[in-house]
């Protein structure tokens, strides 16, 4: 009973923002680059199908380090259930760069109408902050590598617990009402 109750609980439970941003960097994952490379980063914004209405976001700079620009939009309107907004970060590092220099790169996500008169809004944004990190040409192309490695291997994680948690919870119920 306890563990039927705690698996209603979590999959009962209801999300108030339902818009998010996947990040494919981060502080303890840093982006490695090369003196003189320039690569264009996507992030994913997304809204949950049980939204009802569409996000209206604002995207900016906060810290583009002397490196970074946006190439294309800033302001998205996310439908429910996209997952195909992709904010585009144009990252340049000089050729001059010295070799384990870290440059930190911000950006925010933020709500692009705060001004509705008579509703207390729970207005939530999202800050990426990510280093880059200038490295040797060939070490920044084996992190490439290894990132699209690590993304294979996070697809098969997420996959295969779903049915696997299914299948518990099948043989759950089938013992409980042959015990009945």
């Amino acid at each position: 009973n306890i563990i039927l109750t705690g698996f209603l609980i979590l999959f009962s439970i209801s999300i108030v923002s339902s818009l998010g941003l996947n990040s494919p960097y981060w502080k303890d994952n840093p982006l490695k680059m090369y003196a003189g490379e320039t690569k264009y980063i996507q992030f994913t914004l997304e809204n949950s199908v049980k939204e009802q209405e569409n996000a209206q976001v604002i995207v900016s700079l906060v810290d583009s380090a002397g490196i970074t620009e946006i190439i294309g939009n800033t302001e998205f309107t996310v439908p429910p259930g996209s997952k195909d907004q992709k904010i585009i970060l144009k990252i340049s590092l000089p050729n001059d760069a010295e070799i384990g220099r870290s440059y930190n790169v911000k950006f925010s996500v933020r709500p692009a109408d705060t001004s509705q008169a008579g509703n207390v809004q729970l207005n939530i944004g999202y800050d990426a902050e990510f280093p880059v990190i200038v490295t040797e040409k060939s070490e920044a192309s084996q992190d490439q590598a290894s990132q699209e490695e690590k993304s294979k291997l996070n697809i098969i994680f997420i996959i295969i617990p779903a049915p696997l948690i299914a299948v518990i919870l099948i043989l759950y119920f089938v013992y409980k009402k042959k015990q009945v």
